[in-house]
């Protein structure tokens, strides 16, 4: 910041784009929710791969072109007080330096966190491609990705019991089948061919 406590113009621009880069987060997660509720793998990778770069980048580059710009202004205030200059430079390249870190941190935690949890939720609809009903999605987020991971473990109890009840009605038609085939094919008593003989 400058002097008068106000933020250089360059320094509005890169801290407007960086708004304007996380105000297109919710959106992208959006897409990214409906790709996978959908269950169309083409939409995710393209996603992935294409929006999401633009997107980190528009964070992380402002910010650091964002540091060495805070520094000139906090070296032009040096020049103009020494003493003060100094203290606001030294708190000022600490806060940034920190600053910088945290969010650097946070921004690696959350890729990682939502690379893992896309991971298991491609791995559990992998195995569902498969034919296995008795997977589970693994997501402890509570964000989009944990919604959508809740609802995809819905649906599987959901198919699990359509499947039970069918294999069920299959078994009852299989035994049901069985004993009238049985039946059929025994031979008749003596008693049944009297029974059946025409009176004169």
């Amino acid at each position: 910041q400058t002097k008068d406590n106000q933020f250089t113009k360059e320094g509005q621009e890169l801290i407007a784009k960086i708004d304007k880069q996380m105000a297109s987060l919710p959106p992208f997660f959006e897409k990214l929710e409906a790709a996978y509720s959908d269950g169309d793998k083409a939409k995710v990778a393209p996603l992935l791969e294409d929006e999401w770069p633009p997107i980190q980048g528009g964070v992380l580059k402002p910010l650091s072109q964002l540091v060495p710009i805070q520094e000139a202004a906090a070296k032009a205030t040096y020049e103009g007080s020494v003493a003060a200059g100094r203290k606001m430079l030294t708190l000022a390249g600490v806060l940034a330096a920190v600053s910088l870190v945290v969010l650097l941190g946070f921004t690696v935690q959350m890729v990682r966190s939502i690379g893992r949890n896309i991971a298991e939720l491609n791995r559990v609809l992998d195995n569902v491609a498969n034919g296995d009903l008795s997977i589970a999605a693994e997501v402890a987020t509570h964000d989009e990705l944990g919604q959508m991971a809740d609802s995809l473990n819905r649906t599987l109890t959901q198919l699990r019991g359509i499947v039970s009840g069918v294999k069920q009605a299959a078994d009852t038609v299989t035994n049901a089948a069985g004993r009238l085939s049985a039946e059929a094919g025994q031979p008749k008593r003596p008693a049944d061919h009297e029974q059946e003989r025409p009176e004169p």
